[in-house]
């Protein structure tokens, strides 16, 4: 190693070619743009690997992970924040700084401090809602399926639409079966759906919106203020009770957009609920506290309307259904699926 003004240049003196020097560390001086120099000590030394100790910590280390997130709660709870020693049972959150003290307690928008916060719903899961699938399905159309025809306001009937799988395509069934075998060569890769056709219900007469929420919820859904459609007797001499719902269209899958790995991840589903507003909506037993409720979502679908022409269809074609009769039945086997779908996330539950 030698200094600048001896490259190139032969010399016997030794003393212009250092080759062992003092370790020196350069630090930016506080006064100005010039640098000063440190020389290695101990307490240098130690400073250095304290900070490269704390820089080599894991973040996707299950206790970091679970330490922020304990954070998250004490932020919020600070009455309920654990202080005692880390053991097996309890974890102390991550140290809380002021900044965050300060964001939580007059939050702003990072993109615009001119807004103001009105109110606020602490984020909590809805586990009364979970379906036996264990997970919702997001269906988007790239147009409006029907509007009204005075106003195209919003149709309150698309609350309660019906969508039926109607089939898949010859091209459609090709492409799962690649897809599969794809997926068990690398499990990696997200879980191929099928891609169906799909018809879409609606029931006739709004006057009956009301009556299905009704029918199909868990606060005493058989009471004598439902209106049913009613065509002759069941099987034991009953009134047939049931909602007719009429075919609108066929729909098929332009695009499939698959959840990875956890219904909880990507993609969910939130709902504000607040008592106030919703007193005379009494939609199940239970009475929901004031919060944003969030539900799993298991995969996106975009669907349009069916092309015009023959389709090739896989297998043999399904009899197109122009009327679908609704009828609810008390849960058996499905609240026993929901319930195991809430134990694995909730251990306590149920």
């Amino acid at each position: 190693m030698r200094p600048p003004n001896a490259l190139g240049k032969a010399s016997s003196n030794a003393s212009t070619a250092s080759f062992l020097r003092r370790t020196e560390y350069m630090t930016p001086s506080m006064t100005g743009t010039s640098s000063k120099f440190e020389s290695s000590n101990s307490s240098n030394t130690m400073r250095l690997r304290k900070k490269r100790a704390r820089a080599n910590i894991s973040e996707d280390d299950p206790v970091h992970i679970t330490r922020h997130v304990q954070k998250g709660f004490d932020l919020a709870y600070p009455e309920d924040a654990y202080t005692g020693p880390d053991t097996t049972e309890n974890l102390r959150s991550a140290d809380i700084s002021s900044e965050e003290r300060r964001a939580w307690k007059v939050p702003k928008n990072p993109h615009n401090e001119k807004l103001q916060l009105v109110g606020s719903y602490p984020l909590l899961p809805d586990w009364d809602a979970t379906p036996d699938t264990g997970a919702y399905m997001l269906y988007k159309f790239t147009a409006a399926p029907i509007k009204d025809p005075v106003d195209n306001s919003y149709d309150p009937r698309l609350d309660v639409a019906l969508l039926r799988p109607a089939g898949e395509t010859q091209q459609d069934h090709d492409n799962f079966i690649m897809e599969t075998e794809a997926w068990k060569a690398d499990p990696t890769l997200p879980q191929p759906i099928p891609r169906n056709h799909l018809e879409f219900f609606l029931p006739p007469d709004r006057s009956k919106i009301a009556g299905i929420k009704r029918a199909f919820t868990t606060n005493d859904p058989l009471g004598s203020d439902v209106v049913y459609d009613e065509e002759g007797e069941d099987e034991e001499g009953n009134p047939r009770k049931y909602f007719k719902f009429e075919n609108i269209r066929t729909y098929e899958t332009q695009q499939l957009v698959p959840v990875q790995d956890t219904v909880y991840g990507d993609v969910v589903a939130i709902a504000l609920h607040d008592p106030e507003h919703h007193e005379e909506e009494r939609l199940r037993d239970t009475k929901l506290l004031r919060a944003a409720y969030f539900y799993p979502v298991q995969n996106k679908t975009y669907i349009r309307p069916k092309r015009p022409g023959r389709i090739e269809m896989y297998g043999e074609e399904q009899p197109k259904v122009h009327i679908i009769e609704a009828a609810g039945k008390t849960p058996d086997v499905e609240a026993e699926a929901r319930d195991a779908i809430n134990r694995r996330y909730d251990p306590l539950d149920v």
